[in-house]
């Protein structure tokens, strides 16, 4: 996390395990997204695991929503179970990882692994592909000819 330090209680609520220094952000309802801290608690207990570390790739990472009945019977002030979706790839393999993180213990509760599947292109993979596209000499010639320069 950029040399910032934390500060984290076992059972803590999510907003306790942020920066040193970073503004808290209250949690107020189950369905309330994660907030900054969250991600970077999430980011920071993937990167702890050893089976996955800093070579891993983020396709997803969002709020695993509370059962429908957990929403109804919440009232304010009631304490909030945080919960996190991730999914995860390495670059130049096939295979995705569903995760579920709790954001309050800071440990991964599930793990699955899908061989099979194929993450989802990212940003990046974009502007390579373009780059490769308008470089190859078939689409310079392609376009040559119908007057594009």
């Amino acid at each position: 996390m950029d040399g910032m330090e934390t500060s984290a209680g076992a059972g803590s609520n999510a907003a306790a395990n942020a920066p040193v220094g970073a503004e808290k952000q209250a949690i107020l309802h189950p369905l309330d997204p994660l907030t900054p801290n969250e991600i970077a608690t999430v980011t920071r207990v993937v990167r702890a695991a050893p089976e996955f570390g800093e070579d891993v790739f983020f396709e997803t990472m969002e709020l695993k929503e509370p059962s429908k009945a957990e929403v109804r019977a919440f009232t304010p002030g009631d304490p909030i179970t945080r919960l996190a979706q991730v999914a995860l790839f390495r670059h130049g393999g096939i295979g995705v990882w569903r995760l579920i993180i709790s954001v309050d213990d800071e440990t991964i509760v599930e793990n699955e692994f899908l061989p099979e599947a194929c993450p989802m292109i990212q940003g990046e993979e974009f502007t390579t592909i373009d780059e490769m596209v308008k470089s190859h000499p078939d689409f310079i010639e392609a376009c040559r000819k119908r007057g594009i320069d």
